[in-house]
């Protein structure tokens, strides 16, 4: 099931993910990069 969230004013579409993948959404939405000893993925499509 895809969700649509709110993020500063922007909708953001995400993909179906894990726990490990909310950090590494998290520095997406801030425009950090991800440290490569971090597992998962950003879950924002596009």
């Amino acid at each position: 099931m895809k969700q649509i969230i709110q993020i500063v004013g922007a909708d953001v579409k995400l993909k179906d993910g894990r726990l490990c993948d909310i950090a590494p959404t998290m520095l997406d939405l801030m425009g950090l990069e991800k440290p490569a000893e971090m597992d998962g993925v950003s879950l924002i499509e596009g």
